[in-house]
């Protein structure tokens, strides 16, 4: 008895917690959906929630067609594209939960007349198709159909496709054959027809009449018109046709997904066993213990400590995305216009913080590793270039795909994905600020072969080759430059930059009234790093996100977004080594308010804005020492200098001391004009630095002489109050 209360009451309070979940949504999606929609310029968009068995939320937004101006509905029939292999993952479940197909025999047993001939003493599984392990090639060319009439029956679609270029089992790797094949064991041992099999064991039980892969004619002005996104306007979108159909071509409508979201989250239901919905809903395999792998069809995620299972769509004009916690009862189902869409992402997301709020947010993660050389020495083991394995591995030509190279830093952490990770346990790494994670794989040999996500976003390791060569060494030259900057380590700087480089903002300049372009040049960069400018970043603050945009024989731009601002680069391969050649940069605004609080409790010292009386008082001082000069007198030039001065030129000139710095002034042969351009000047009132050009004309032999150099010089203010030169560097 006491049991049977308590489960009454934990279901009680799980209907409470619902309703008041649920409350809220109208006016949390109706804020959400047409703002996402409006961000990536989306007509139609529909959204079903279903809780506890039954529908808590459904409408849709904008329109089915534009033309017409007809509503998007939950009864609009929308593509679900991949979304279909869970369906035929069910059907082979179904057969399975029936006694008449048995999950870990081999699938050339229930297949009438096709044949996966393998060279490799494991048997391919059933179970291999339904967690995409089979590592079937993704033979080209692809599924996608030239039109309704070039739809090729399956089988022999799929006869001369059929080909592994691994062991089964061996790792995961998202595959639209191996679910199609899976689509034929439905047909050969249920002697139907795929769809005539999903409509009279799937879709009618559950009572979804709107869901089928040929739309019948009667529901066509019902079915959404695709579109997809051309620069800022909306453009219709071909209708595709697959030859792999179990794969990629069910038509439903958020009303039908919601009664297929109810029968997998009920436990028993008209279609399976509630033995087999769990068995489908466990993770089956992972290519990392601390990251979601597959069930039997679905995509395993982690929300709140809680699994979940999800699946994604995409085709021509529409995107979807199916989402259950199956311990909370709880289903998402978000589609929407625009192939690869975001907006179904940001609504589940913002439904699932409401419904399923995650604990407090990520921490800093703290390293597996007892010192810095010690973490340094396992991430080389990990360091190299990967590639998404959903690629065809037997063609001449592959085709593009996501490829990724991981560089190991000398602090112990990885460069990839755009950030810094962590080894916080064998294998697997987290962002610095504990928001991002992966994992590598290993074989049976102790080889690491995978970088994974989680479920299908699996990457394999391979040979660098071609721009994999080089998209690692401009990696490695753009983090030279920016840990170089944020460490004070100006030998990483000096190695990343070409020394004719230029560094150039345009910034409004108010003592003018007008815009300006400043420059730096790579000397300037090099000193600043010396002098441990980047240093006051607080190292918890230090953002690294580097991205290479392009790769064009000799010539690559990459992007880096660091703490305060982005630097746009060019590089040039220069004697086989990659040189930043130009940097055009912007302050990041985003960063500011978090920069400053943070500033505001470090104990390092902090470089003020601009200041402007500062900037006067070294033009004034300029004047002074320009005016000495061009009066002739060069034992009043060299006063302007503190007495342990040094002057540094790139041809070799090095003057230190009081003793140096006159001896030089004094011997400039032939002095006529001089003119000092200031072009930046910033750093603490009583330590400033200064950046400008240098005009100087001389009487040379043949007549005047003109040289123009730019130079970083570097003051320090002396008891007296007044600016003295400690270190002046140039470059012509």
């Amino acid at each position: 008895m006491t049991k049977l209360l308590v489960a009454l009451l934990i279901c009680c309070l799980t209907r409470i917690a619902s309703a008041q979940g649920a409350s809220g949504l109208g006016s949390l999606l109706d804020s959400v959906v047409p703002a996402a929609m409006a961000a990536e310029r989306i007509p139609g968009a529909v959204v079903t929630v279903v809780s506890g068995g039954r529908v808590i939320f459904s409408k849709g937004y904008g329109l089915a067609d534009r033309e017409t101006r007809r509503p998007m509905t939950d009864s609009t029939i929308m593509r679900i594209g991949s979304i279909s292999k869970v369906m035929t993952a069910v059907a082979v479940a179904q057969l399975a939960d029936r006694g008449r197909v048995h999950l870990d025999s081999g699938v050339n047993r229930y297949l009438r007349d096709l044949r996966i001939r393998s060279r490799y003493r494991t048997p391919t599984t059933v179970r291999h198709l339904l967690t995409h392990t089979a590592a079937l090639d993704e033979i080209r060319p692809g599924p996608l159909a030239d039109g309704q009439g070039g739809v090729q029956p399956l089988r022999d679609y799929l006869r001369p496709r059929l080909v592994q270029y691994a062991p089964p089992g061996a790792a995961t790797a998202y595959s639209t054959y191996g679910m199609a094949l899976a689509g034929v064991i439905v047909e050969d041992v249920s002697g139907l027809p795929f769809e005539r099999y999903l409509v009279d064991s799937i879709w009618r039980p559950l009572g979804m009449t709107r869901t089928s892969i040929t739309v019948p004619d009667a529901l066509r002005s019902q079915t959404a018109t695709p579109y997809d996104v051309q620069g800022d306007s909306a453009v219709r979108a071909p209708w595709e046709w697959y030859h792999t159909t179990p794969a990629s071509s069910v038509n439903s409508t958020a009303r039908d997904m919601a009664r297929f979201m109810v029968a997998q989250l009920g436990g028993r239901s008209a279609i399976l066993s509630e033995r087999m919905t769990r068995e489908m809903q466990r993770e089956q395999v992972t290519m990392h213990p601390m990251l979601p792998g597959y069930g039997l069809g679905w995509q395993q995620i982690r929300r709140a400590n809680e699994p979940g299972v999800q699946h994604g769509g995409d085709v021509a004009g529409f995107s979807s995305l199916m989402t259950l916690i199956p311990g909370r009862r709880l289903g998402v189902f978000v589609a929407s216009h625009r192939e690869g869409s975001d907006l179904r992402y940001t609504v589940t997301r913002a439904l699932l913080d409401r419904l399923v709020p995650e604990p407090d947010p990520a921490r800093r993660p703290m390293s597996m590793h007892p010192s810095r050389d010690v973490a340094a020495q396992s991430a080389v083991r990990y360091a190299g270039h990967y590639r998404s394995n959903i690629v065809c591995h037997t063609c001449a030509r592959p085709g593009r795909v996501s490829e990724v190279d991981i560089v190991a830093n000398e602090d112990g952490t990885l460069s990839a994905f755009n950030g810094r990770f962590i080894e916080v346990s064998p294998r697997f790494f987290r962002s610095e600020d504990g928001s991002r994670r992966f994992g590598f794989h290993e074989d049976s040999l102790g080889r690491i072969t995978h970088v994974t996500l989680g479920a299908w976003y699996v990457l394999e390791r391979v040979p660098m080759t071609g721009a994999s060569v080089d998209s690692a060494a401009i990696r490695a030259a753009v983090l030279d430059y920016v840990d170089g900057w944020y460490t004070g380590d100006a030998a990483r700087m000096e190695r990343a930059l070409h020394p004719d480089l230029a560094k150039r903002i345009w910034r409004p300049d108010p003592e003018r009234g007008a815009n300006r372009m400043e420059n730096q040049t790579a000397m300037t960069l090099v000193q600043g790093t010396r002098r441990g400018w980047g240093r006051q970043t607080p190292e918890p603050l230090r953002r690294r996100e580097i991205e290479i945009l392009e790769i064009f024989g000799n010539a690559a731009s990459a992007r880096a977004r660091m703490t305060d601002w982005i630097d746009l680069m060019h590089l040039a391969r220069v004697n086989g080594e990659w040189k930043i050649v130009n940097v055009l940069w912007e302050f990041s605004s985003a960063e500011r308010g978090e920069r400053a609080a943070a500033q505001a409790a470090s104990p390092v010292a902090r470089t003020p804005p601009q200041n402007p009386a500062l900037r006067a008082e070294l033009r004034a001082v300029n004047d002074s020492m320009v005016a000495a000069f061009n009066s002739g007198d060069m034992r009043a030039v060299a006063r302007f200098y503190a007495d342990d001065a040094r002057i540094d030129g790139e041809r070799g000139v090095l003057v230190q001391g009081r003793a140096a710095v006159d001896k030089y002034w004094t011997e400039l042969r032939n002095p006529k004009s001089w003119k000092l351009d200031v072009i930046d000047v910033g750093g603490h009132a009583d330590n400033p630095y200064q950046i400008g050009r240098s005009t100087l004309v001389t009487t040379g032999a043949n007549g005047d002489q003109t040289s123009v150099v730019e130079f970083l010089a570097i003051w320090r203010r002396a008891p007296s109050g007044g600016l003295r030169i400690v270190v002046d560097y140039y470059r012509h």
